[in-house]
């Protein structure tokens, strides 16, 4: 049914090769990206939801778990979550529980999630 109508195919092995250059060199700049020293950690949240998103956060696994730490152990000295909008706020928890860090909200009290008196639909503050 199938025959060898799917398997015989040519490839350009010369195009081939320049994608998979391609692919490296890009690569290794997202990897510099992620592990620069400098930067925001709100850029780096931003720079990891959009590998996520992608699909391609397997190649970068051990980068963005390093950062995670690096970023939870910050994080939990600090105990503030002041500085950071709520876009930011609610991206740094789901990121970190995804990578199973048990982080809560209960030091943030910029950032709250009030029901008004009919109890009809939450609203944020």
């Amino acid at each position: 049914m199938w025959r060898d109508k799917f398997t015989s195919i040519p490839r350009d092995i010369e195009l081939w090769e320049a994608y998979s250059k391609e692919r490296d060199v890009l690569k290794n700049e997202v990897r510099s990206m992620l592990v620069s020293a400098g930067g925001e950690w709100t850029d780096k949240l931003v720079l990891i939801n959009t590998i996520e998103r992608l699909g391609v956060g397997y190649h970068f696994a051990e980068y963005i778990e390093d950062m995670l730490a690096e970023m939870h152990r910050v994080h939990a000295k600090l105990e503030s979550y002041e500085k950071y909008d709520l876009f930011t706020t609610a991206l740094y928890f789901r990121i970190l529980r995804q990578y199973g860090y048990n982080e809560t909200i209960c030091h943030s009290t910029k950032h709250k999630l009030l029901v008004p008196y009919n109890n009809t639909a939450p609203y944020i503050e």
